[in-house]
């Protein structure tokens, strides 16, 4: 029997880049028809052991984000992927 069979688990997404080799912001760019980050969170939360899937996103992404209805926590530290990595795990 597998121990990990019904651990269930939040996902956070690090969603708080300045897309600045991509040129463009890619948490919106379309992808399959829809924003990349929408891709992302609806392909997680296929994962039967996700329960929870939450954005860690920068001060200027976090608005988009929440118009979309995706839920988000800010990341106010605005030190790079550490800084979301942190406060993911003080959620």
């Amino acid at each position: 029997m597998n121990p990990w069979s019904g651990l269930m688990i939040s996902v956070a997404v690090l969603a708080g880049g300045s897309s600045t080799r991509f040129f463009v912001n890619k948490l919106f760019y379309p992808f399959k028809g829809r924003p990349l980050i929408m891709y992302i969170i609806e392909r997680l939360g296929l994962c039967r052991n996700v329960m929870k899937v939450i954005a860690i996103a920068s001060p200027y992404n976090v608005h988009n984000l929440v118009d979309l209805g995706v839920e988000t926590v800010v990341d106010n530290l605005c030190i790079g992927p550490i800084g979301g990595i942190y406060i993911a795990t003080k959620m």
